[in-house]
């Protein structure tokens, strides 16, 4: 028995279970469960140690976090209105998974404990949508077991990019984890198709480009790099040809202008401090909406016009740092000493989420908020893994 309830099981089975329900997030019991064993763990771990070394972490990281979250308190305390305060706290309250994850994965943890529940989370809900796909009318949208086509598409973009580098890092090993891992990134890409998120499914293809250029570019295989450029939008052109859910151009393409348009304004009235992240629909339905608007929407569907306009010059350039801080931290790395599937999956999943959230939610849903800091958690807690790669 002693045997089976070690430290590092313990560490293995909360890790598991939070990136499954995150990886998930259709059950908020579950999330909350597995937090709440996250965190019992810590406290535990750190009343036997009596030290908080497992949560020193690189100093960039560290230093963008900071700056990010300071500019977007700050930001709301300055509009003086408490709701916009509350609103901020919720952002710190759903970056609790980064803390935890962090802390539980710094001594190392097996990849298996990290992509296996990524793996089940991918193939359940593609299961979903195919079997959506069979029996709802020609066309429709599919969302998994999201009531949203845009939220799972998020969700996606950012599960996929693990799945395919821990492949990629396994491919000559293991025939049979390799089996599996090539059709969840099928499944996974064929669900994205299936949501009809044109902005999930530009950001995908993109940041491949993006992840291709960088990593040939550094190995300087040009020659693979192009020929993968092209197979990329080779696949892209036959899917584009076979027909997109919902169609390529909509009716209501044109609300997307029409909102950042309205932020642009709704920022010139309030440069510093923005209007408040609370504030901001109440503003924009009142105030801010064009007369050619159709669409009464409750967020500018980008996330930089976003925090411009909601938290000001203070907010706005807090999301840049963060971002491009993080970005420069992981590439960096990525081009240094022995390959590393996170660093490479971390980016990947950055530039999708950031690209999409251009024309839609992104980071901006709880559901997606959260795992990004999971994911960012363990990515980073990574780094302690190479004993050899102990630089800031």
């Amino acid at each position: 028995m002693d045997r089976i309830i070690t430290n590092y099981n313990i560490r293995a089975f909360i890790i598991f279970m939070m990136i499954l329900a995150l990886s998930d997030a259709i059950s908020n019991a579950f999330i909350s469960i597995s937090l709440g064993l996250g965190i019992i763990y810590i406290l535990y771990d750190l009343y036997k140690k009596k030290n908080l070394h497992n949560f020193m972490m690189p100093s960039l990281v560290r230093n963008c976090i900071f700056s990010f979250f300071t500019s977007v308190i700050v930001a709301s305390i300055f509009t003086y209105n408490f709701e916009n305060i509350d609103y901020a706290i919720k952002y710190i309250y759903w970056f609790l998974p980064f803390p935890i994850l962090f802390y539980l994965s710094k001594d190392g943890i097996s990849d298996k404990i990290i992509i296996y529940p990524i793996i089940l989370s991918i193939i359940c809900t593609s299961l979903y949508s195919l079997y959506l796909f069979f029996t709802l009318p020609a066309g429709s949208r599919i969302g998994g077991f999201h009531f949203n086509p845009n939220f799972y598409a998020v969700m996606l973009i950012m599960l996929i990019p693990f799945v395919l580098f821990y492949t990629f890092s396994i491919i000559k090993n293991n025939k049979f984890e390799r089996i599996i891992g090539i059709v969840t990134v099928f499944l996974g890409c064929f669900s994205l198709y299936l949501t009809g998120s044109r902005g999930g499914v530009l950001a995908f293809i993109l940041s491949c480009i993006i992840i291709i250029v960088l990593y040939f570019v550094y190995n300087k295989n040009l020659k693979r790099m192009m020929f993968l450029i092209f197979l990329v939008m080779l696949i892209v052109g036959i899917a584009m040809n076979v027909g997109f859910n919902g169609g390529i151009f909509r009716s209501y393409d044109m609300e997307r202008i029409y909102l950042l348009e309205s932020s642009y304004n709704m920022w010139c009235d309030y440069k510093l401090f923005g209007a408040g992240l609370a504030n901001w629909d109440d503003l924009y339905q009142n105030k801010y909406v064009l007369p050619e608007a159709n669409e009464k929407l409750i967020i500018p569907h980008n996330i930089v016009a976003w925090f411009f306009s909601a938290t000001g010059i203070i907010g706005g350039f807090g999301f840049l740092i963060l971002i491009s801080g993080l970005l420069y931290f992981f590439i960096k790395h990525a081009f240094k000493g022995k390959y590393n599937y996170l660093y490479w999956a971390m980016i990947f999943a950055m530039f999708s989420v950031t690209i999409h959230g251009l024309v839609d939610v992104g980071i901006t849903m709880k559901a997606s908020n959260r795992l990004f800091w999971a994911l960012l958690g363990i990515s980073t807690a990574s780094f302690y893994w190479n004993k050899e790669n102990k630089q800031n």
